[in-house]
């Protein structure tokens, strides 16, 4: 079991390299965690909905549901307004197409994200994976002015299975270079966690965007956030208690 040091649980398992400690490299996730995207989907989602003849949902229904991929999406939205599962294929392709043109409308990074990434990335090699299809994220990176700051990239469709699988995490240390046991997952949701966990990886939970603290019961990460301004020095901890710089 981890232990607990003032908020912070050291997770064990980095390999130093013979030189020394090797810096740790971070992978993110996207919706809840670095920008709010619930209004952009919501939006989508219910253009799609009504277009099928179904009630709406909330942003907050929304976020509620949202974190493994985007079908698992519309099949759960379809079933909250009592749809027919039969309508999830039509919906599913209405609010792909529909989102695919709107996914910058109302979506915002979380304040001081830009300026936490900026600096990060300028000493630790930085990755993004989210289980939105992958055109989705580049084009939000894209109009952002983000993409520059990440070594890797992928989406829900790159290749494998999506979070909480670690198949993903394991292919970006690969194309990295580097062991997993030298990476940070920084998420805001359970499939964030376990994942990273399953590849060998430092775990950071952010709680100011979809999820609270007590969303993750039973799935304990490294460190818990409340604010994206404390991420580098949490990451910093974690690598710390993981022998990493």
């Amino acid at each position: 079991m981890p232990e607990k040091t003032f908020g912070v649980h050291r997770e064990s398992g980095a390999m130093q390299s013979p030189k020394g400690p090797a810096r740790a490299f971070v992978v993110f996730d996207l919706d809840g965690t670095l920008v709010d995207t619930s209004q952009d989907l919501t939006n989508a989602l219910n253009h799609a909905l009504r277009g099928a003849g179904l009630a709406g949902v909330t942003r907050r229904q929304v976020i509620t549901l949202v974190g493994e991929g985007s079908r698992k999406l519309v099949d759960r939205a379809v079933r909250s307004v009592g749809g027919d599962p039969a309508l999830a294929d039509p919906v599913a392709k209405d609010f792909l197409d529909r989102y695919r043109d709107h996914v910058l409308d109302e979506t915002t990074p979380y304040l001081g994200v830009e300026d936490v990434l900026t600096s990060m990335a300028r000493d630790r090699d930085l990755c993004l994976y989210s289980n939105k299809p992958g055109r989705h994220v580049q084009a939000i990176l894209e109009g952002l002015g983000w993409s520059r700051l990440f070594r890797h990239v992928f989406g829900g469709d790159w290749g494998g299975p999506r979070k909480p699988a670690p198949d993903g995490l394991m292919e970006l240390c690969s194309r990295l270079g580097r062991p997993c046991a030298q990476g940070i997952m920084v998420g805001d949701g359970l499939t964030d966690v376990q994942a990273g966990r399953a590849a060998g990886m430092g775990t950071v939970a952010v709680t100011y965007g979809y999820r609270s603290g007590e969303d993750l019961t039973g799935e304990l990460p490294g460190a818990l956030c409340d604010a994206p301004s404390a991420l580098p020095p949490l990451v910093a901890v974690v690598a710390q208690g993981r022998g990493l710089l």
